[in-house]
């Protein structure tokens, strides 16, 4: 009997451990109840919230999975944003496109809102939530306050600008390539 309750004890504390793990991870999203996540199959489909769009060609993905998108909240966004270049300023929401670490078949086209009249604008992400390491996603189209680009891993995604640098609101189709702007290039 002793050993029955010290292993539903043990097994308490770690459910809670795992339970706060969620918690933590769901607090940097601004809404957690209302993340979207959507079930995407072989077939494809498109998973959209807070403006952001993810849209998933078919055969990118070989079986079913539970795609989600979520805007990180304000805390979230200035605790990774501190973590950014010094020259750079994150110029949209940062979104957490999930489950971190799918990879796809076929490359996996990504849009966000940006709010940004600047030049040099640069599509970046992390690995996850706990990643400081931001590295530029080439490529990357920026036009009308939104910027696209294709992928075949999920992350966190933000667009930023060089500090200093505003012309007009669009930039027209731009092709960022790859620039020494303190990310590094997948």
């Amino acid at each position: 009997m002793k050993s029955l309750l010290t292993v539903c004890l043990v097994a308490g504390v770690l459910a809670s451990c795992s339970n706060s793990d969620d918690n933590n991870r769901n607090s940097l999203l601004n809404n957690p109840e209302n993340n979207v996540v959507e079930t995407i199959g072989p077939d494809g489909g498109e998973v959209r919230e807070s403006g952001a769009v993810v849209k998933i060609p078919a055969d990118a993905l070989g079986e079913e999975v539970e795609i989600g998108i979520a805007e990180l909240s304000s805390a979230a966004t200035t605790r990774l944003a501190a973590t950014l270049d010094a020259n750079l300023e994150l110029v949209s929401s940062l979104y957490a496109v999930t489950p971190h670490g799918t990879s796809f078949a076929r490359a996996v086209a990504i849009e966000i809102p940006y709010n940004s009249t600047s030049e040099g604008l640069r599509f970046v992400r992390l690995d996850d939530e706990d990643d400081t390491t931001w590295e530029e996603a080439t490529g990357a189209l920026f036009r009308s306050g939104r910027a696209t680009f294709a992928t075949t891993r999920f992350s966190v995604l933000g667009v930023v600008a060089p500090i200093g640098t505003v012309t007009n609101n669009d930039t027209g189709p731009t092709d960022t390539g790859a620039r020494d702007m303190g990310v590094t290039t997948d």
